[in-house]
């Protein structure tokens, strides 16, 4: 005896062909919230006029103490620090992710 072929349901079958999405209609996905966006601004750059790779830090979001702590770090591992402008290069790019781990 042959089987009998499962016919689908044409309403719900041109949905899902015309409108592949339709079936996920009911899930949301939450947006980040303001929060996540906050924290230190760290980004890479290039410093000095052989372009090593080096960090910009915004020392509004830092406190002193932190800053302080951050340029003597920076100092030990052989970095160029320019205070003024929140800036750290160091000849291994190594060194530079060290840096963006910790203070990041």
């Amino acid at each position: 005896m042959p089987r009998k072929k499962k016919t689908a349901n044409p309403q719900t079958a041109n949905t899902a062909v015309t409108n592949p999405g339709a079936i996920f209609n009911n899930i949301t996905i939450p947006q980040p919230s303001g929060e996540d966006k906050k924290g230190p601004k760290i980004e890479n750059c290039e410093v000095g006029p052989f372009r090593l790779k080096g960090v910009k830090v915004d020392f509004n979001q830092y406190t002193e103490e932190q800053i302080k702590e951050m340029i003597a770090w920076a100092r030990e591992n052989s970095a160029y620090v320019v205070e003024d402008r929140g800036l750290f290069s160091w000849r291994k790019e190594s060194l530079r992710d060290w840096f963006v781990l910790r203070w990041g």
